[in-house]
Parts: structure tokens; C-alpha cells; sequence
């Protein structure tokens, strides 16, 4: 669904009155930025079908992602606590059954688990530890009070920094490249010491295509990724703020991507192509 379409339903009259935001059985890899940013607004505005001005209404959403394996990219999974679902016991493979029995047991103790929930949350005295992921009032305020003791809470924030990692599909594309581009280097140079080397985009873009090879939305220019990937902290190798070299000169300046960088270079190896796709070596 369109993310104008989303908003319009949220902001018209039935819409208004939800207060989840379900997107169900997610596969493969699952990004939408649009979505990430919606969960971390303020307030959700937009003009509902059939109105004519603009709609303002809270954003107090609970957004619910459900999936089996999927991988989502690093500014859903940042925004994300996973919670993982035991299958029914033997007995209760039933699924039918078993839906209907935790649905009656809801309904029949829905005073009593609501009042277990208020007494949690207002009768909680904070653990002495420090926050552990981006949203640290949430931390405070309602997972701390599901933990029963501090050691069940760092355990729970271990659990959710791993599932976090093991979804996060740009940790997984950064280690391919990593490797990639390691291997690369040392088969070029004949050296695996880590040194300055300077990367020609079209060298760079071959290499990253053999690493990602089923992701087609930075297939055709790896670098993008490459550099998106440095920017948020997963390719410490890759000097952001270097994308020309030399830097002084001002002439035969290559644009790529430099890799292993310190703020005392001065002198790298240059891997390049020639025209006949054979890599070069230059230092300068």
C-alpha cells in the first residue's frame, strides 16, 4: 500500500479510532523508510478521503510486524522490540483450539490481566542499569516492569540486541562486502596487511555486485550502499568523508571509496581498472 493511501485511512473517521497498525506475514527482506519514519512521528497528518482540509491525529499507534524469517533493514529493525512466539504444546497443536481457548481466556480475565499490567507499570522501582537500546523511556517504563528482577532484564536486552542483529539485513550485507573487499585487496596487492587503499568506483561496483548478489536495489551501483553502510557505522573500514583522490591535487582525481583511511594519510594504493578490466596499482 501507497504511504498516502496509509495516512488518509488514519486520519479519516473510522481510522481514528484504531490503535494498531498491523503489516502481517512479512517474507524476504522488508524495507520502507516511509514506515520508519511514520512510527517515529508525533503527531500523523493528512487529508481523509472525501475532506478538504488537513487532518491532524496522534500517533498513538502500536505498529506490529509479524513474520517467520524475514530480514528488515537497519532503520526498522533500530526502531523494533522483538518478541518471539512459543508454538503450542503438542497437545494443543490444534490451532483452531488453541486460538479459541487463549481468546476465551482473555475474555474471561480481561479485568484481571489489565489490572496485573496498571499494577506493573505503577508500582515498578527502576533498575540501577543503564539504558541498552534508543529509547530509553520506553525501557524504563514498560519493559523494566515486565522483568521480574535486573538479571532477567539484561537478559531480555541480550535477546533483543541478537535478534535485532540476526534481522538486520544491512549487518549481513556489510559483512559480505567487508569480506569481499578484504579478499579482493590482498589478491590484488599480494599483501593482507591492512593499509590505505584507495577503491575506483568501477572496480569498487564490480566487487560489491559479486558480495550482494541478491540485492537488486543497489545491484546496479554498489557504492551507494557502500557509503550508506559507513554513514550508519557498519563499514568502520570506509572513511566517509573521503570520496576523491588525491585530495590536494587537482589533477588525475579518482572518485571511489577509501578504505582503511586514518587521519594521517597521506600516501595510498590506488586499485584501479584499465581498459582491458585488468586491475592497476598506483601509489600517490
Amino acid at each position: 500500500m501507497k504511504m498516502d493511501v496509509l495516512v488518509k485511512r488514519c486520519v479519516s473517521q473510522n481510522g481514528r479510532k484504531a490503535r494498531i497498525m498491523l503489516v502481517d506475514n512479512v517474507t524476504g527482506d522488508f524495507n520502507s523508510p516511509e514506515l520508519a519514519d511514520l512510527i517515529t512521528r508525533k503527531d500523523i497528518t493528512g487529508i481523509a478521503p472525501y475532506g478538504r482540509g488537513e487532518e491532524v491525529r496522534p500517533n498513538n499507534l502500536i505498529y506490529i510486524i509479524t513474520s517467520n524469517s524475514a530480514s528488515v533493514y537497519h532503520d526498522i529493525a533500530d526502531r523494533s522490540f522483538y518478541i518471539h512466539l512459543r508454538k503450542p504444546d503438542t497437545a494443543q497443536r490444534d490451532r483452531a483450539k488453541w486460538k479459541e481457548s487463549v481468546q476465551a481466556y482473555i475474555i474471561k480475565h480481561r479485568l484481571e490481566i489489565i489490572s496485573d499490567i496498571i499494577d506493573m507499570i505503577a508500582n515498578h522501582e527502576p533498575f540501577d542499569i543503564l539504558p541498552q537500546t534508543r529509547f530509553a523511556p520506553f525501557e524504563q517504563a514498560i519493559m523494566q516492569p515486565c522483568c521480574e528482577t535486573p538479571e532477567m532484564y539484561e537478559s531480555v536486552c541480550r535477546i533483543l540486541k541478537e535478534a535485532k542483529e540476526d534481522s538486520n539485513i544491512e549487518q549481513d550485507q556489510a559483512r559480505l562486502l567487508s569480506e569481499m573487499i578484504n579478499f579482493q585487496i590482498a589478491a590484488a596487492t599480494g599483501d593482507g596487511t591492512p593499509r590505505p587503499v584507495f577503491i575506483k568506483t568501477d572496480l569498487l561496483n564490480s566487487w560489491g555486485r559479486k558480495a550482494i548478489q541478491d540485492s537488486y536495489e543497489y545491484k546496479p551501483k554498489p557504492i551507494q550502499l557502500i557509503r550508506n553502510l559507513s554513514k550508519t557505522g557498519f563499514l568502520p573500514e570506509v572513511d566517509k568523508n573521503v570520496k576523491r583522490w588525491p585530495i590536494s591535487s587537482g589533477q588525475n582525481r579518482s572518485s571511489g571509496v577509501a578504505w582503511n583511511f586514518t587521519n594521517s594519510t597521506e600516501i595510498a594504493v590506488v586499485l584501479g581498472w584499465d581498459g582491458d578490466r585488468r586491475i592497476t596499482q598506483e601509489m600517490f
